[in-house]
């Protein structure tokens, strides 16, 4: 049966019965034997890996390598004592026991801290807890001084203050723990991560708007690549990212900032479709799409006077 055995794994590793995060990150490195590429970590209930639990604190990535000896590894971030885990296939089915966390470095008050509003907007929920465990060092304080920053800024914006308004309630947000350039829409986001950067779409508060703007038109997963006949340049939108893209270039253009090609990297927008003319005639197909699921919030957004609104 899979089970979990610390590292270094070896051939004869034994299988554990519970783990102590020592390490002053309290995060740790954990294989699986017998795992697939295609399993993940996750919360479960103590003693009872067939019920799941879900929890933006904990972050469990894919995992990073499979070794000789059938031992699959996996970087576990934001867990607490008490917690416990269990490995899952891609069918979400248990595979292996509840592993309880008996200690984890970082239980400490200030790696706690409570939900609390944003004060610029009371649907905007932060959620401190575990930023100590990032990668990226903070303090939880300082994670909720850098996001309140960042929503003060958004909501300094027309297109910022309208995106953030349709939100359909309240929106928990949770620090990204892992140092890559990334955030997602549950929200996982952590200003650090992109401190400095000047690449379209890259700063700060773009990123925390694009993921809003997921959440305002519902995670539409119909959204298709574009290829321009004259130039053969392909847009690629991954499906879900066509309006969180553009409707960034919205709010990045009435900041002055650049414009984001599409959603692989964080490309300049080629220099054609800086007309968003020219742009709206390609990108018709999806448009469209945007319109008939969510004709309020497109008509709100084709309303802002901004230097570049295809919409």
């Amino acid at each position: 049966m899979p089970h979990f055995v610390g590292i270094p794994a070896t051939a004869n590793s034994p299988g554990l019965s519970s783990l102590a995060l020592k390490d002053p990150s309290g995060n740790a490195a954990i294989a699986v034997w017998a795992a697939g590429m295609d399993w993940r970590i996750r919360l479960c209930a103590p003693g009872n890996a067939f019920v799941s639990m879900s929890s933006s604190r904990f972050q469990s990535p894919p995992p990073y390598k499979k070794d000789a000896n059938l031992h699959v590894y996996f970087m576990l971030r934001g867990l607490k004592a008490g917690d416990n885990i269990a490995a899952y296939d891609a069918s979400g089915r248990p595979q292996t026991a509840a592993l309880p966390i008996t200690f984890a470095s970082t239980d400490r008050p200030s790696n706690n801290l409570p939900p609390r509003p944003s004060v610029s907007s009371a649907k905007l929920i932060l959620n401190p807890a575990g930023a100590e465990q990032a990668d990226l060092k903070t303090t939880g304080q300082d994670w909720v001084n850098g996001i309140e920053k960042v929503i003060k800024y958004i909501l300094a914006n027309q297109m910022g203050r309208l995106i953030v308004n349709f939100l359909p309630g309240n929106v928990n947000i949770f620090p990204f723990l892992s140092g890559e350039q990334n955030a997602n829409s549950t929200v996982q986001f952590s200003p650090k991560n992109f401190s400095g950067s000047l690449a379209p779409g890259a700063q700060p508060n773009e990123i925390l708007f694009h993921e809003f703007c997921h959440i305002a038109d519902g995670v539409l997963r119909s959204y298709d690549p574009l290829t321009d006949p004259e130039t053969g340049i392909v847009f690629n939108y991954s499906g879900t990212d066509f309006f969180s893209v553009n409707a960034t270039n919205v709010y990045a253009s009435m900041r002055g900032r650049p414009l984001r090609k599409d959603h692989v990297g964080f490309q300049a927008m080629p220099a054609k479709f800086k007309d968003f003319d020219k742009f709206w005639d390609l990108a018709k197909p999806n448009l469209d799409k945007l319109r008939a699921a969510k004709p309020i919030l497109y008509g709100q957004v084709s309303a802002i006077d901004a230097p570049w609104n295809p919409f």
